[in-house]
């Protein structure tokens, strides 16, 4: 299955504001919320915070079977109950 993503930006030095009034700069990706699953938001939001990045790429780039490592790792996987 084929991800329509919004145009995606890994890049240095990216300045940002979020509505709360947080800011940063750092390395992002920007991705559609449609591009994960209720599961993968649900790990996203459980993983160590810089096992994230590493996730989203994965799931991004299609590439399984670091998705399914990253949540064995962590005892996140999908259950099948």
């Amino acid at each position: 299955m084929s991800k329509k993503l919004i145009p995606m930006k890994t890049a240095h030095e990216v300045c940002w504001v979020a509505a709360d009034g947080s800011w940063g700069m750092s390395h992002i990706i920007l991705f559609d919320a449609d591009d994960l699953t209720l599961h993968q938001h649900d790990v996203l939001a459980d993983l160590g915070d810089y096992d994230r990045m590493e996730y989203v790429r994965a799931i991004l780039d299609g590439d399984n079977q670091t998705v399914m490592g990253i949540e064995a790792e962590n005892d996140l996987a999908e259950s099948d109950n």
